[in-house]
């Protein structure tokens, strides 16, 4: 794989005398399983965060009403039959290339994202929003298709340099947007990094959260309450609102 390429998807560096290692991951395609494999034989990792919601946090929850069955109808979706297979693939897998490996799963409950969407947008937005990765990738397939087989129609290259592109700019001209679906969960990463036991430490994200998670490692604090905020509650939109504007004037001037 191409250097420049491969340079769009890797983020190594150091941080209070630990080594980390971002991973960036192009969601349910299969070449992304090739670069978390080599990545994780050549760093050798004692520990490993996930782009995977927690068990207590992924759980179907009581439906009430068509609002409720959408919601959870955007977790089989995205999560069980999408953005999640090279996840769980690396869950299973990364403990036979790396023994000893301790994974960790750091993500939220997408229904929860979708949930936020919706107080803040409203419902247009947030279906519209929930379907992004369809429109992501520019196809008409059945909704029931798995990502992967759609993937199958787009080259590895483009996913990349899309990703690639949102690290900085993520739905341009809505700010709440970029906050929930990307900022705030890049600081419920960096959280989990900090946290993560070993010396060295490896990531397996979205590719378009390779520019927020080091950003945050360094300007949050460990048991910040937006933490525990942002993993168990669907309101409280504004708290992140700080973080997101001091964020993206860092961009601004990288």
């Amino acid at each position: 794989m191409e250097g420049d390429l491969m340079s769009k998807l890797i983020r190594r560096f150091e941080f209070e005398d630990r080594e980390y290692l971002l991973v960036g991951s192009i969601h349910a395609k299969k070449e992304s399983r090739i670069i978390i494999e080599k990545m994780a034989r050549s760093f050798e990792p004692e520990s490993c965060v996930l782009e995977l919601p927690p068990e207590e946090y992924s759980k179907p929850q009581p439906q009430n009403g068509l609002v409720d069955k959408f919601f959870e109808w955007t977790r089989e979706f995205v999560w069980v039959t999408g953005e999640a297979t090279e996840m769980l693939w690396a869950e299973e897998n990364l403990p036979l290339i790396v023994p000893r490996i301790k994974t960790i799963r750091a993500d939220r409950d997408p229904v929860l994202t979708h949930r936020r969407l919706f107080h803040a947008g409203g419902a247009i937005l947030a279906i519209r929003l929930a379907l992004n990765s369809m429109a992501y990738y520019r196809t008409r397939q059945p909704v029931r298709e798995p990502l992967e087989e759609i993937l199958e129609q787009v080259p590895f290259e483009e996913c990349v340099d899309y990703a690639d592109a949102v690290k900085k700019e993520y739905f341009a001209g809505s700010e709440w947007q970029h906050r929930i679906m990307l900022t705030e969960r890049d600081l419920l990463f960096a959280d989990a990094l900090r946290r993560a036991p070993g010396k060295k430490i490896m990531a397996v994200v979205g590719a378009a959260h390779l520019h927020g998670i080091p950003y945050f490692m360094e300007t949050t604090k460990p048991n910040d309450p937006i933490f525990p905020l942002l993993l168990t509650r669907s309101d409280g939109i504004a708290e992140s609102g700080s973080y997101l504007q001091k964020y993206m004037e860092s961009v601004g001037s990288s």
